[in-house]
């Protein structure tokens, strides 16, 4: 992480006991807040949640991960921290909707690059 933009914390991520990340919609879970993204892994299992560390994440962590075609999922809070800066590094982001997406259930917007790093964003993932 070498310059400004890679050090921008987007938000927090959770990791299980068994060093699994805490996912929903088959993406990364990315949440504004410590207290966000645990409150999600409360809700899944709270079984799980109570093994759980969680973690801040930097734009510069998410990007091999994006450049390998990871999809990661945000909250309103992260996605727009992320917006922003991914913008700025080129990346093909769209504004997001939550309200009309939380209008229809959803919680979470995910992002993947697609080959062509063109996969448009798609709101989905409920737990």
């Amino acid at each position: 992480m070498s310059n400004k933009r890679d050090t921008k914390v987007i938000g927090y991520y959770g990791m299980s006991a068994s060093q699994q990340i805490i996912c929903t919609g088959g993406a990364a879970l990315v949440a504004g807040s410590e207290a966000a993204v645990r409150k999600f892994a409360e809700e899944y299992d709270a079984a799980i949640a109570q093994g759980c560390s969680f973690h801040k994440i930097r734009f510069g962590d998410m990007l091999p991960g994006l450049y390998r075609g990871a999809p990661y999922a945000f909250d309103e809070v992260s996605y727009a921290r992320f917006y922003p800066v991914a913008g700025e590094a080129g990346l093909p982001v769209k504004p997001a909707d939550f309200a009309a997406a939380q209008d229809q259930g959803h919680r979470f917007l995910i992002f993947q690059l697609g080959p062509t790093q063109g996969k448009s964003t798609d709101v989905s993932g409920n737990p």
